[in-house]
């Protein structure tokens, strides 16, 4: 597992669980109700975005700052702390919202342990595009395994496009970042999925 700055586990933070999740209250505090999902993901990775550089005020101090993290555990850390309710999502949209739980957690200085992460399912695409395109991702891989003449999970298995619809990964470095897609798949089916992805949004 990559790690970010060694003086930052070494110094305030006990973990790297720990590490994660208070960067990420601490982006969601900050954006309260005005970013999703990929938006808070991509500013802790340092993915520079054209809405950046608008608030850069605002998006300097957390920018980049788990820029050594795989994707994927700052996401499932994410689904994680909006599972136990440290985050929330606004009703009716994918807006996120830190919830009195989170906000008493970045106040204290005990340790944040958040239970073993469950399996995804469906009913975690809580934005209806995100539902959608995990059903385009879907219908892509039963065809593709069809075609093979194999069982689809051979092709990708529904976590890895659960993963896929929620993280939309835009590069094989990304997709390579997804549960579930080694060099060999991201080679042979990436393009393919990485195009369905790119027209959806």
């Amino acid at each position: 597992m990559c790690v970010v700055k060694a003086d930052i586990f070494l110094g305030e933070y006990r973990s790297l669980e720990d590490a994660v999740a208070r960067f990420l209250l601490k982006a969601v505090e900050s954006f309260s109700g005005e970013a999703g999902r990929s938006y808070i993901v991509d500013l802790l990775k340092g993915r520079l975005r054209s809405d950046f550089i608008k608030r850069w005020e605002r998006v300097s101090p957390l920018f980049g700052v788990l820029s050594g993290v795989d994707r994927g555990v700052i996401s499932g850390t994410l689904r994680r702390l909006v599972e136990e309710k440290y985050i929330s999502f606004i009703p009716g949209g994918k807006l996120l919202a830190i919830t009195p739980k989170g906000i008493k957690a970045l106040n204290t200085d005990r340790s944040i342990v958040l239970l073993p992460a469950a399996d995804l399912s469906p009913v975690e695409l809580e934005v209806p595009e995100d539902l959608e395109l995990y059903e385009k991702l879907k219908a892509l891989r039963d065809e593709m395994a069809e075609e093979r003449g194999c069982p689809p999970y051979v092709i990708f298995q529904n976590r890895t496009l659960l993963e896929m619809a929620l993280e939309k990964p835009r590069s094989y470095a990304e997709l390579l970042e997804i549960w579930g897609v080694g060099e060999k798949k991201a080679e042979e089916y990436g393009r393919t999925f990485l195009e369905v992805i790119e027209n959806h949004m």
